[in-house]
């Protein structure tokens, strides 16, 4: 008889479940439509009152103005959409609009039910990862297990994902809540569903599964970075990453690699494992999800040892990612608009000594972090596509440290030091930065005259290259400013046409408190706010 009583109950609810409020003589039209007519609670629980569908005249309507109600407040009580079950027995909780009514059935029981899923948030890879089951935690009635077969399951967005017998399925990039539901309790997660980026373009690494920062170029099966701070830029999704590099056998000073996920900066990698193809593991235990990675080159292509350069060819060669269920590469976003910044400088620019302190007379490759210089710091506040090109103790043309050869008029448009070959510069590159001065003041007999000549030939060639909208800004002064260097700079500046034709002079906080008087983190942050704000207000005066 209970379950007739039920029966007739349910039809009784549902013929309610659907109302109008009639428009005669100017009253306004309305209907309200619940998401159940039905639930069964166990006392104590507590329910949601969801609205599928609230219009007054034909118009979606502000669902507070909706009034909520009990016919029996021994079994269920509300308060506004919240039920709590109190006591055992049938009761109806009505939804009222002015006439207007739809009314559910609550049948409140001895029984308790708990449906929780272990995840609240899934990822599926199209092409890679297209299918997961759905793994319930707890489904019980009075603390006893249930079968899980008896849940029933639904997706927001069948064009998404698909659920069927406890299993989610892509279909298209997006989001999608899968809700799992028995007798009026439920629980949810969220699915995103991401584009897979192809094996061959992974392997290749070519553009469609990474973005290049800085510049690069193949060596057989490896992408070679020579730069500091250049490197990949990727997505995946996963737990984990790992890579494959080429590291040459060394007995002392080894090349360092530095790595951010998620915008958080991760420990130095010493690259000591020698070897053609070499496994690294960069970072584990991650949360599952999609994570934005950057892996670049900490430190200069040649050693830095008791203040002189060491011949040697200190490159980051990425041969590959390891890929897998804990680290599938998606495809990069292609839609995103990004500036793009070419940085030339000197040891400041390569971050030499920003890990030591004052104590320290000589400059090493141990303490030099590339991707904390000013110049990596502004890219990452800009989200910029940099581009560094930096030797400790390099000239604009003078000859100080590394003969007439090593300076940046010669090297500019080089790869490196390393590749000598040319590399065509991009003409809608957004900025020029340079940094260049400090060692040039060391050159024996220069006047104002002399740097003002050198600085401005290579001004006008980088000018010749870069594109009509290209500004470009010398900075100086973050390890002291000479007066006949700093003239020489505004001078030339000033006669390619100053601040109207694009030729910028800003002058950096000073920093002398790392390794042989060099700026320490610290003094490239502050450097790097000095220049982002720089960069953003001529963004907007243009």
């Amino acid at each position: 008889m209970k379950k007739i009583l039920i029966f007739m109950l349910c039809i009784i609810t549902l013929l309610c479940n659907v109302a109008c409020a009639g428009g005669g003589n100017g009253a306004k039209s309305s209907q309200i439509i619940l998401e159940s007519n039905y639930v069964t609670l166990g006392v104590g629980q507590n329910y949601t009152v969801e609205i599928k569908k609230f219009v007054v005249d034909d118009v979606d309507a502000d669902k507070s103005l909706l009034n909520y109600s009990s016919s029996n407040l021994q079994v269920v009580t509300v308060d506004g959409n919240k039920v709590t079950a109190v006591g055992i027995g049938s009761a109806y909780v009505t939804v009222a609009y002015e006439k207007t009514t739809a009314k559910m059935l609550i049948e409140v029981t001895n029984s308790t039910y708990v449906l929780k899923l272990e995840k609240s948030t899934v990822g599926l890879v199209l092409g890679k990862k297209e299918s997961c089951d759905i793994v319930v935690d707890t489904f019980t009635e009075n603390g006893q297990a249930l079968d899980v077969a008896l849940i029933e399951y639904s997706s927001s967005n069948p064009s998404v994902a698909t659920v069927e017998d406890g299993v989610v399925s892509a279909v298209a990039i997006g989001t999608a809540t899968i809700t799992a539901t028995y007798k009026g309790i439920s629980d949810s997660m969220q699915v995103g569903v991401y584009q897979g980026a192809n094996t061959a373009d992974v392997t290749a690494m070519n553009s469609n599964a990474f973005t290049v920062q800085g510049r690069a170029y193949k060596d057989g099966n490896s992408l070679v970075f020579d730069n500091v701070n250049s490197g990949l830029e990727f997505k995946f999704y996963g737990t984990e990453l790992k890579l494959r590099l080429n590291v040459p056998s060394r007995s002392s000073s080894y090349c360092y690699l530095g790595y951010f996920i998620d915008g958080v900066k991760g420990d130095l990698v010493c690259l000591n494992q020698a070897g053609s193809d070499v496994e690294y593991t960069i970072a584990t235990d991650l949360e599952e999800g999609v994570h934005k990675v950057s892996v670049l080159k900490a430190t200069e292509q040649h050693l830095y040892t008791a203040g002189l350069y060491t011949a040697g060819d200190r490159q980051l060669k990425i041969n590959g990612i390891v890929t897998g269920e804990k680290c599938i590469v998606l495809v990069p976003d292609s839609n995103e608009h990004r500036l793009k910044i070419d940085f030339y400088g000197d040891s400041i620019t390569c971050g030499a000594g920003n890990l030591g302190n004052s104590s320290l007379k000589e400059l090493y490759t141990e303490n030099e972090d590339g991707t904390m210089s000013y110049a990596a710091i502004t890219g990452r506040n800009l989200n910029a596509l940099v581009s560094m090109v930096s030797y400790s103790g390099i000239t604009v043309k003078a000859n100080v440290n590394l003969g007439t050869e090593i300076n940046i008029t010669n090297y500019w448009n080089k790869y490196s030091t390393i590749k000598k070959d040319s590399y065509t510069i991009d003409a809608s590159t957004d900025f020029v930065v340079i940094n260049l001065g400090t060692n040039d003041a060391r050159a024996s007999g220069y006047t104002a005259d002399n740097f003002k000549s050198e600085f401005k030939d290579l001004l006008t060639a980088m000018k010749q290259s870069y594109g009509q909208n290209t500004k470009f800004i010398w900075c100086y002064g973050m390890m002291g400013e000479v007066d006949n260097v700093k003239t020489g700079i505004q001078n030339a500046l000033s006669e390619m046409g100053g601040e109207s034709a694009g030729f910028y002079y800003l002058t950096l906080p000073l920093n002398q408190e790392g390794a042989l008087k060099h700026p320490t983190v610290a003094g490239h942050q502050a450097a790097a706010t000095v220049l982002t704000d720089f960069i953003n207000q001529l963004l907007e005066n243009n």
